[in-house]
């Protein structure tokens, strides 16, 4: 798992979750999560489709966020869960169809029993300070984000409070995929982030 992981967020769109999946993808993004967490399931699993087809259209993955019915239903390629989800092994027998099952995480041991519980990757933070989710766990912050890099096997992916300014703090770390939202979804140029961040993620260009 290498680049930009982008997760949809109705809230900041401009143009529309559906536009905003199909210029990510036009951009080379291989990871989409769709997430929303007002939507009634009959139209969230009518957006799903798009998306899916979207991503199938381009060999991209899309992940459906917590809604593991919507994602059985639409046929997405991943489901991702929280901690106070159900656990992983119980979302696979629900779900058994995709191929990856991703799990946010906030610490240390937390990744590592993900790791051990069959996660195919994490998701890690909030690394900074961040207004997008209402979660009262502080900033986490580089170092505990190198750590969990060196002792998970499985991809990690860095989200919380990321931004063009602290990007290359977190490719520094060794981190070759990351979340943007506010930083990136709200801005009037998407194409233009995206095309950058996903550069700068697998080492492509510098952000000297």
């Amino acid at each position: 798992m290498q680049g930009l992981y982008f997760i949809t967020d109705s809230n900041f769109s401009r143009n529309g979750v559906i536009n905003d999946v199909q210029i990510a993808l036009e951009c080379g993004v291989k990871y989409i999560q769709y997430r929303e967490k007002n939507l009634c399931h009959n139209k969230m699993y009518e957006n799903a489709l798009k998306i899916v087809s979207l991503c199938n259209e381009y060999n991209a993955n899309c992940i459906i966020n917590d809604r593991i019915a919507v994602a059985r239903e639409a046929k997405a390629h991943g489901i991702h869960i929280g901690q106070d989800d159900m656990p992983i092994d119980n979302a696979r027998k629900l779900c058994p169809e995709v191929s990856m099952i991703g799990i946010s995480t906030h610490s240390i041991s937390q990744a590592i029993a993900a790791e051990k519980k069959g996660a195919d990757y994490i998701g890690f933070g909030p690394v900074f300070s961040t207004s997008t989710k209402k979660i009262k766990i502080p900033p986490l912050g580089l170092t505990k984000l190198k750590d969990v890099i060196n002792r998970v096997n499985i991809p990690v992916v860095a989200i919380g409070g990321i931004k063009i300014s602290n990007l290359p703090e977190i490719s520094n770390c060794s981190c070759k995929s990351a979340v943007l939202i506010s930083d990136l979804i709200g801005h009037e140029d998407l194409k233009e982030r995206i095309l950058f961040c996903n550069k700068r993620l697998k080492g492509e260009i510098s952000c000297e």
